[in-house]
């Protein structure tokens, strides 16, 4: 008889153990921080992000930044800086730009919208644009 309460006891304890693990993923979300977006743009064409928690910077985190104009989207991916990190570089148009970080165990899920209009191309961009042309010509 001893021996059954063992058994029952054993299967019940790896029951309790069961039914914990599964559900207190989420028991303890109450103690992420909340997390905030800043989308900034410049007019020559300059995309920045800075994730944020309690008005200071979020290092080392990944950010999606979606960037739409005229039916074509790009995406790009930006790992956060102890400041705004430059996400992209747009030349001139009318941009819908969003940026979405998924949360991990410490930050909770935040996204931001922006629009953008790019009225002058930087020099960065048009340097790059002349190295591929070169490159594309020397082939």
């Amino acid at each position: 008889m001893d021996m059954k309460k063992v058994i029952i006891a054993s299967l019940l304890a790896l029951m309790v153990l069961g039914c914990v693990s599964s559900v207190s993923a989420g028991w303890f979300d109450f103690l992420k921080q909340d997390t905030t977006i800043n989308i900034n743009t410049t007019s020559n064409g300059s995309v920045f992000v800075d994730l944020q928690s309690s008005n200071k910077s979020v290092e080392n985190k990944t950010v999606s930044v979606f960037v739409e104009t005229n039916g074509a989207n790009k995406t790009f991916t930006v790992n956060t800086t102890s400041e705004q990190a430059l996400a992209c570089i747009l030349v001139p148009g009318q941009y819908n730009i969003t940026a979405n970080f998924t949360g991990d165990d410490q930050y909770n899920p935040s996204n931001a919208t922006a629009t953008a209009e790019v009225t002058e191309i930087s020099q960065n961009t048009v340097d790059q644009i002349v190295t591929d042309i070169n490159s594309a010509l020397s082939k």
